[in-house]
């Protein structure tokens, strides 16, 4: 149901420009935030940082260690995380998965549709809390196989 070419793909990718160039400094922008972090992927595994579990355990981790700091007194290092969440969120995951998610309940798809609702109120809850501001993009209307319209990032709101 969601690998990279399906209609529901959960790679941010697939729903940028066609121009690979543009896609390479996505997924490189995307890996200097894991890097910031400790975090590193080799291999196959080092071509899945932009799907949609991988970004959205990235913010639960930015989270995590911003509480750790916040309880061990690490004011800095609190803010240093909180400030990442919010720029990983306006940059990347909140420009291109309120879309993502819209399709799936849009498409009726049982439990990930109730997912796709519970993931949407997240990600308002975040932009709300880390107090930040972005715009969804509209994912191009792949279900209908129309892969040749996918344009750089029409800016629309993702109404559900």
């Amino acid at each position: 149901l969601f690998g990279y070419s399906s209609p529901f793909s959960a790679h941010a990718a697939r729903y940028s420009c066609r121009d690979p160039f543009r896609e390479a400094q996505e997924l490189a922008d995307i890996s200097g935030f894991y890097r910031a972090f400790g975090l590193a992927a080799e291999g196959e595994a080092s071509e899945i940082g932009d799907h949609i579990a991988v970004e959205l355990e990235f913010l639960g981790l930015a989270a995590y260690r911003e509480g750790q700091a916040l309880s061990e007194g690490l004011l800095e290092n609190a803010g240093i995380c909180r400030e990442a969440q919010a720029r990983f969120l306006a940059d990347h995951l909140g420009r291109w998965a309120p879309a993502f998610f819209s399709k799936l309940v849009l498409a009726q798809a049982g439990v990930y549709s109730w997912l796709a609702r519970t993931a949407v109120a997240f990600l308002d809850q975040e932009k709300e809390f880390l107090e930040v501001s972005f715009e969804p993009f509209q994912l191009p209307n792949l279900v209908d196989g129309d892969d040749e319209e996918r344009g750089c990032g029409e800016i629309v709101e993702c109404k559900m």
